[in-house]
C-alpha cells in the first residue's frame, strides 16, 4: 500500500504541473556542474525527507518532464539523471532516515549477524573477510562508479 499510494501521489504531481515545475526548477543552471549539484544535492536532501524509494519516484517524474524541456541535450540530461541517482543512494547510505537496509548490513548488524546472514545455507561459508570487504571497499566502490558515470556520461 505504501509503494502504491507513492505512485498515487507522483501521478497527481505529475496531473497538476508540479513534477514539471520542480524540474524546471533544477534546471535552471546551464552548466554541467550547476545542474549535477542542483539535482544531486536536493536528491540526497530529498531521499532524507520521504525516504529513497519514494524519492526516487518523484524524481523520475520530475527528470522524465524535463526531456522536453531544458534537458534535452545529452550534455545536461544525463548528468541530470546520473547526479539524481547518486544523490539518491547516498541519501539512503550514508543516513539512517535515507534507508535503514542500506546501511544496516555493514554498519548497524554485528559483523557475526551479518556473517551468520550471508552463510546462512551455504556448504562452504564466506569467511571474516568479507564484512571489512564490503565496508570500506565495495561501498565505497559503488560511489565511485557512479560519480564516474556521472562524469563520463554514462557506464558500460
Amino acid at each position: 500500500p505504501f509503494v502504491i499510494s507513492m505512485f498515487i501521489l507522483v501521478l497527481a504531481l505529475d496531473k497538476y504541473g508540479i513534477t514539471a515545475a520542480l524540474g524546471g526548477f533544477l534546471a535552471q543552471p546551464t552548466t554541467v556542474g550547476g545542474t549535477v549539484a542542483s539535482f544531486g544535492v536536493s536528491s540526497f536532501f530529498a531521499a532524507n525527507i520521504v525516504n529513497n524509494i519514494p524519492m526516487s519516484v518523484l524524481y523520475s517524474s520530475v527528470v522524465g518532464s524535463m526531456e522536453a524541456g531544458a534537458l534535452t541535450t545529452a550534455a545536461l540530461f544525463s548528468p541530470a539523471l546520473y547526479a539524481t541517482v547518486i544523490g539518491s543512494n547516498l541519501g539512503a547510505f550514508f543516513t539512517p532516515t535515507g534507508a535503514l537496509a542500506g546501511i544496516m548490513f555493514f554498519w548497524v548488524l554485528k559483523k557475526e549477524t551479518a556473517l551468520d546472514a550471508v552463510n546462512q545455507g551455504s556448504s562452504k561459508p564466506i569467511g571474516s573477510w568479507f564484512h571489512p570487504l564490503g565496508k570500506w571497499v565495495y561501498c565505497p566502490l559503488c560511489v565511485v562508479a557512479l560519480v564516474a558515470g556521472a562524469i563520463l556520461g554514462g557506464i558500460g
